[in-house]
């Protein structure tokens, strides 16, 4: 594809991002405004800079607000946020006793390390084209070949132990068939835990994505739609897993005027009040930075529309959804049209990326057990990331 389709790919990008001052042009970056430095300023003029302060409980109010959630918690990172998704959602008989964790390969390894982290073990899931999130199809062949119901809770029969959960990604933000996988692990009792680290104002069928299952991951991190620095929360419409997830997250420290006082092992993996005053005022701008991002995409697809170049698709949301645009994608022809591509572009100033390694070709996890993945596969050799930003003048 080094021809005049990628000459003028790489001008219109430029074109789009030309008042931002910069010869090279990321991949996705934060915008900020005189309103993130004021709440930020007022946070430290509290002094109440670390887990205790206004913002937290603020943050997490208008996270339930925008997501219709019943209840949030906030925490250090995305990676913390499903890792308390997954501890707190978990039958009480289950906890750190090394079950099956149903999750992609084509994920970041942000999505596989909590898994572990909760003293279990991961099985891997091919994903589909069209969404590039996890196959029903794969999902449900596995049910139907390998499992059993045992005990009133899915067994896999090849290892002999139980799914615990079936963690579901939202690949750069475009919701994946979450109501026909949310069916297939209601019909074989396991818990949907959704990894919706990208999808902050990404919906289905006009519900929000991390709302679906027992819980739902979102992440702030600096390359995110939003950000408060590095930080996440875990959102869902079940107390019981707001209440755990609470207090594990707060080092299980039992209410006490004075006294400390843990009843179990846990994790300081709250979210300190600096990076939660970031978040309340990123929040504010969400709706117009998701507006850019939709023009961007708008943009991307009517170039794409009217290029010559057959020989690569758009990556675009499925039917009855509503995207946040985080990375927009393409998918071409080949392993070498791809690197050809990454390396022309990248060399033009202009940012783009690959799919991350699959996790079943990382040398620490390639033993671990699999379905067929010849479509992870397939998307690893030929995906691309394109800058994806919101313009700064955005908010």
């Amino acid at each position: 594809m080094i021809d005049s389709t990628s000459n003028d790919l790489i001008q219109f990008i430029k074109d789009w991002f030309k008042d931002e001052g910069n010869e090279f042009i990321p991949l996705h970056r934060p915008i900020f405004s005189d309103l993130d430095k004021q709440y930020v300023t007022d946070c430290i003029e509290s002094t109440f800079v670390s887990s205790v302060g206004k913002y937290v409980e603020k943050f997490e109010e208008m996270i339930c607000e925008f997501t219709n959630s019943k209840f949030a918690v906030a925490s250090s990172s995305g990676t913390t946020a499903l890792q308390l998704s997954i501890l707190s959602s978990q039958p009480d008989q289950s906890f750190l006793k090394e079950e099956i964790v149903l999750c992609p390969s084509l994920t970041f390894i942000g999505t596989i390390n909590p898994i572990f982290h909760s003293g279990h073990v991961p099985y891997f899931l091919d994903a589909e084209k069209e969404t590039l999130g996890m196959c029903p199809i794969a999902l449900k062949q596995f049910f139907e070949t390998e499992t059993e119901i045992k005990e009133g809770r899915c067994f896999h029969l090849p290892t002999e132990k139980f799914v615990n959960s079936c963690l579901l990604v939202h690949i750069f933000g475009n919701p994946a068939r979450v109501q026909e996988i949310k069916s297939l692990c209601d019909k074989y009792t396991v818990n949907l835990i959704e990894d919706a680290a990208e999808s902050l104002g990404s919906w289905f069928d006009s519900k929000h994505t991390g709302t679906f299952g027992k819980a739902g991951a979102l992440s702030f991190n600096g390359n995110k739609t939003i950000t408060t620095g590095g930080g996440g929360i875990l959102i869902t419409n079940d107390e019981k897993v707001a209440k755990t997830a609470k207090h594990l997250s707060t080092t299980a420290k039992l209410p006490h005027k004075y006294e400390f006082v843990h009843d179990r092992t846990a994790f300081n993996y709250r979210l300190p009040n600096l990076n939660a005053s970031l978040g309340c005022a990123q929040l504010e701008h969400l709706p117009k930075i998701l507006e850019d991002k939709k023009c961007l995409f708008t943009g991307y697809l009517d170039f794409f529309k009217n290029s010559k170049e057959q020989n690569l698709e758009f990556v675009q949301p499925i039917e009855n959804t509503l995207s946040n645009h985080w990375l927009n994608a393409i998918i071409l022809e080949s392993r070498d049209q791809r690197d050809s591509f990454l390396d022309f572009t990248n060399k033009m100033g202009i940012q783009t990326r690959p799919l991350w390694t699959p996790m079943h070709n990382l040398p620490h996890l390639k033993n671990f057990p699999s379905g067929n993945l010849e479509t992870t596969n397939m998307l690893y050799d030929r995906v691309v990331n394109l800058p994806s930003s919101a313009r700064l003048g955005a908010i």
